[in-house]
């Protein structure tokens, strides 16, 4: 979702990778012990990206977002209909391709 509540990263929270140091390793303890925010507000996605903004600026955690197009989520599918019909005819092919159930 490209709301004001996950910016400023709109950071994948189905899929990520982590560097394997201890900046890393204090963001996911954050993230795992921040189990009763991601149940009051209902989004693991708006927690990872509220972490993520907090690590980075307390902490000095680099942040890197995975591109859209090779590793494409619920937004593409949604709003970028030219790149999924990319996929479909094989004209792209993504490294991953994740997207969340949604209603409707």
């Amino acid at each position: 979702a490209r709301s004001d509540r996950f910016a400023p990263f709109f950071a994948n929270s189905g899929f990520y990778f982590l560097r394997a140091n201890d900046k890393s390793r204090n963001f996911m303890h954050d993230l795992l012990v921040g189990f009763d925010q991601i149940m009051s507000t209902g989004s693991h996605q708006h927690i990872l990206d509220s972490l993520l903004g907090t690590h980075a600026a307390q902490f000095g955690m680099h942040v890197m977002v995975l591109d859209k197009e090779h590793f494409p989520q619920g937004q593409v599918f949604h709003h970028n209909k030219p790149v999924m019909m990319e996929f479909v005819e094989g004209t792209k092919q993504p490294y991953v391709f994740h997207m969340c159930w949604t209603a409707s």
